[in-house]
């Protein structure tokens, strides 16, 4: 976890890059610079919505494929790298269930 506290423009996103492998293959990678930037999103939410109070997680943006086509995988991985050397790291599998 990275605290962030109450100013999320105050985190250096544009210092920051996130990529994903599918069964150990590498499948997206960029800049969070080139995504819209939280603060944006906050206000743009909260404009429509009013405010916001408690937990809130927004799902939004992604960057383009490696090779430009999706792909279904049993293994997942992602990482968000800091500028500060610091790495968010998140694996999930996916099994199938036997009738």
């Amino acid at each position: 976890m990275i605290p962030l506290g109450t100013d999320v423009s105050a985190a250096a996103w544009d210092g920051m890059t996130a990529s994903s492998s599918v069964d150990e293959l590498p499948y997206q990678n960029g800049d969070l610079a080139t995504l819209r930037p939280p603060d944006d999103l906050l206000e743009r939410l909260t404009g429509t919505l009013g405010e916001i109070d408690g937990v809130l997680v927004v799902f939004c943006g992604t960057f383009p494929l490696l090779t430009g086509e999706f792909v279904h995988g049993s293994y997942w991985r992602l990482h968000l790298s800091c500028a500060d050397g610091t790495t968010l790291t998140h694996s999930y599998e996916i099994k199938q269930r036997s009738q």
